[in-house]
């Protein structure tokens, strides 16, 4: 891990060119997924200025040209992906649909998504499809369909539920993802060392430990940071503003 622990590397992750233009930092390889999502952060809104009526055409060519030097910059096959990313938009921006109305049409819809991430996974693991992108592609369907029904889960019981417990992950779910597969290396190394788990009860049970570990760690690091953003945008100004710690004291 060492090699990847450099400045250059560093630097290339500060400014989220992990995965196009250099490894990700040290042992933190999700880190790739960040890199893609910055991207298609900045294409999305120069796309909809592109398509965007109230604009003229002079201003929505000089959007498409940047729109297209984005996609060059990261590449077909990162760009490709774009179009998963898009599904999450989709979900936001589609009808409501009244037939959610019924539960049976809500467990219908929920069960397809379910068999398509089965099939999905069955056919990557058989390899039978190419390229395996595809296969991506099926359970970003799926995913998409099983998010659609519980966006547009009609007022009830049921929809309070999942809207609670829904806010509560996402609370810390961004930190989660940051932080937790430095942690599971440090503490799967410390408990086992170099050697591999097999399958087992008792390695279940490791797994499920270090599941809620690592889970209560992430959500301890939000509470101090993603639920007080305005706090921290404050001490940073504070930090980098002269003026404003004068004003401040």
């Amino acid at each position: 891990m060492a090699s990847r622990a450099t400045l250059p590397i560093f630097l290339g992750n500060l400014f989220f060119l992990q995965s196009l233009f250099s490894p990700s930092f040290g042992s933190n390889n999700p880190l790739w997924s960040l890199s893609y999502e910055f991207w298609y952060y900045m294409l999305f809104p120069v796309l909809l200025f592109v398509v965007s009526s109230r604009l003229g055409l002079q201003r929505r060519l000089l959007y498409a040209v940047v729109g297209l030097a984005l996609f060059g910059l990261i590449g077909p096959t990162v760009g490709f992906y774009f179009l998963i990313w898009l599904a999450g938009a989709a979900v936001g921006l589609g009808p409501r649909s009244t037939h959610l109305r019924f539960p049976r049409t809500a467990l219908l819809w929920s069960a397809l998504s379910a068999l398509l991430f089965v099939l999905a996974l069955a056919f990557s693991r058989a390899r039978l499809v190419k390229p395996e992108m595809l296969v991506d592609f099926v359970v970003a369907a799926g995913f998409t369909l099983w998010l659609y029904v519980l966006v547009h889960l009609p007022e009830g019981r049921l929809s309070r539920v999942y809207s609670k417990v829904a806010r509560s992950l996402a609370g810390f779910s961004y930190t989660l993802y940051l932080t937790h597969f430095p942690l599971v290396l440090l503490l799967r190394g410390w408990l086992n060392g170099e050697t591999w788990w097999q399958p087992g009860a008792r390695h279940l049970l490791y797994g499920l430990l270090l599941s809620t570990v690592v889970a209560a760690y992430a959500y301890l690091v939000a509470r101090l940071t993603e639920a007080n953003p305005d706090a921290i945008r404050r001490r940073i100004s504070l930090f980098f503003s002269p003026r404003q710690r004068e004003v401040a004291a």
